[in-house]
């Protein structure tokens, strides 16, 4: 290809109703969602609706070209350039309009989330970084654009004008398909192993291997410490202390040292023989002679939330046994895309192997029996009791548990999803209720849980949701539909402003993803603190109060 050409790729005018496309994009991406952005977020998503929107524009405009010309009433000359100097005077417009009322809906979502205002100049960088993004990938496309007409022009020159079509179409789709499989998809799965793998095998700074029996890693334990994986080293190895436990109840009450089990993936070869593992190990620390049994599902990555396994040991005074293991290295958002597979297989494994120890007690002996799981640990903690309606699945979770805790869980949570789709009409999506809040409840926050009525017999289930957590409302149709976020009646933290717009707001979700976990406590997908109360909603020790409650929110979130 000559300097000539491609100058005239780089610099080829857009095309007018490319453009026009482009101008509704811009406007729809910086539209509030969620959660507030940061301002290369907020470029990068506005950057990809905006080329979304030209190319679309762009084939529309071209469609509606071969329509007019068909039918003989293609515009003059004149007409098309005083159309076009009206969209780009439109596009000036809409991009300083952009500009103005980005700051101001961002101050007020983060306002309103509790999150730190942010000067007005962060809208310099976003319009920037937009701008720049789309000048070069909307160069990189003219090029590849060039490439499939070349293609198409010699296969015109060589077999007939139909045939060199169909041949174009396909070679593109194929190329397409293996740079998708082997670059985009094996190239993220390749460098995802090798940057967690090896990270895996670090012990996180500050952790020591334990010496306690009570903990899985120590010298006594069944599972070498070198096989636990970096975070569930940090698990066993943060297990409250008697200094901790008597620094909250008094240094006369009557406390036991936590109970920690964790199997890593490297502890044993396949989930059936971890699990079995994990079952030994609770053997060997007593564990089933404890009062509480809590079968915790991890992450991704094999992390559990710190804040609530310091919870329920607080709460029952460390009479307490936590039995977990890992099934992957990876976070949960790349553990969902590139290695799914054994995310419920290890929440069911575990669980039933857990659970048939545990019934092999007499009934008057048996500990209570809790389920903990956040984000992907909820889709593994849901697995075992997934039936084909959310009657018959609560119904296996209120038989097999004396409680269960799920807070953020993912959008492929079966359970969490059968209580989206079967709940009581007039009820919001992002707080189903569900026979009338009897057998199950939904949290959305600490005051929610604050509200609740007290009478609730029979196995507390309950479920911590924030509505502005992009986690639990992620979804790849929201690319072509409305998201039920936005169905009224909206969450009180969701602003009005908030909408919807085919291809966009799939990109803000996206950017929303980003930000989760970083947002203030309370929003988006950082549940910590709050899993205390939500703990003693699930199941308390006789004469536990509120103010009690308050005081260990008061005491844990403090350190």
């Amino acid at each position: 290809m000559t300097r000539s050409r491609i100058l005239r790729t780089v610099l080829r005018r857009p095309t007018t109703a490319g453009l026009a496309g482009a101008c509704v994009a811009w406007i729809g991406s910086i539209t509030p969602s969620l959660l507030p952005r940061a301002w290369l977020v907020q470029s990068l998503v506005s950057a990809a609706a905006v080329i979304v929107y030209y190319a679309a524009g762009s084939i529309a405009g071209w469609l509606l070209h071969l329509l007019l010309r068909r039918l003989r009433r293609d515009p003059s000359e004149s007409v098309r350039r005083r159309i076009r100097q009206a969209t780009y005077a439109a596009a000036l417009a809409a991009l300083v309009i952009g500009t103005l009322q980005w700051p101001s809906w961002q101050h007020d979502q983060r306002v309103l989330l509790g999150a730190p205002p942010k000067s007005w100049w962060w809208t310099v960088p976003v319009v920037l970084g937009m701008l720049g993004t789309v000048a070069i990938v909307g160069t990189l496309l003219r090029f590849a654009w060039d490439g499939v007409r070349a293609l198409d022009r010699w296969l015109d020159q060589r077999i007939s004008h139909g045939s060199a079509v169909a041949w174009t179409a396909i070679t593109v789709t194929v190329v397409l398909q293996l740079f998708v499989q082997t670059v985009v998809w094996d190239g993220l799965a390749d460098w995802a192993a090798h940057s967690y793998g090896p990270a895996d095998a670090v012990t996180p700074d500050g952790v020591e291997r334990p010496t306690s029996p009570l903990v899985s890693g120590s010298p006594d334990s069944l599972v070498p410490w070198a096989t636990i994986g970096r975070e569930g080293r940090g698990f066993v190895a943060g297990a409250t202390t008697l200094d901790e436990l008597r620094a909250f109840h008094g240094t006369d009450a009557e406390v036991r040292e936590p109970i920690r089990v964790y199997a890593g993936s490297r502890s044993a070869h396949g989930l059936e023989a971890e699990a079995d593992l994990v079952v030994d190990e609770l053997r060997r620390t007593g564990a089933f002679e404890r009062k509480v049994l809590v079968v915790a599902m991890a992450t991704g990555t094999g992390w559990i939330e710190p804040h609530a396994s310091a919870a329920i040991e607080q709460l029952w005074s460390g009479d307490t046994a936590i039995a977990s293991m890992q099934y992957s290295y990876l976070p949960s958002w790349m553990a969902f895309l590139v290695d799914n597979n054994d995310t419920a297989p290890a929440g069911s494994t575990l669980f039933n192997a857990v659970h048939r120890a545990w019934s092999e007690l007499p009934e008057d002996r048996r500990p209570l029996l809790l389920v903990f799981g956040e984000s992907l640990g909820v889709y593994a903690a849901e697995a075992p009791f997934a039936g084909f309606d959310a009657s018959t699945s609560l119904a296996n979770m209120a038989s097999r548990t004396d409680g269960m805790l799920l807070a953020g869980p993912t959008p492929n949570s079966r359970v969490w999803r059968q209580l989206v789709a079967e709940r009581e009409p007039g009820t919001p999506a992002w707080k189903p209720v569900f026979d009338g809040g009897s057998s199950v409840r939904v949290f959305t926050s600490v005051a929610d849980i604050a509200a609740s009525p007290d009478e609730w017999q029979g196995t507390h289930i309950d479920y911590l949701v924030y509505p502005t957590d992009p986690v639990t409302g992620y979804d790849l149709r929201t690319a072509w539909t409305r998201p039920p976020w936005l169905d009224d009646p909206t969450a009180p933290d969701v602003l009005p402003s908030a909408t919807w717009l085919p291809g966009v707001t799939v990109f803000q979700s996206f950017g929303d993803l980003v930000d989760a976990w970083y947002a203030p406590i309370g929003r988006g997908h950082n549940y910590e603190v709050d899993l205390i109360d939500a703990w003693a909603a699930v199941r308390a020790p006789e004469g536990w109060t509120d103010a009690d409650t308050a005081r260990l929110r008061a005491f844990l979130h403090d350190e």
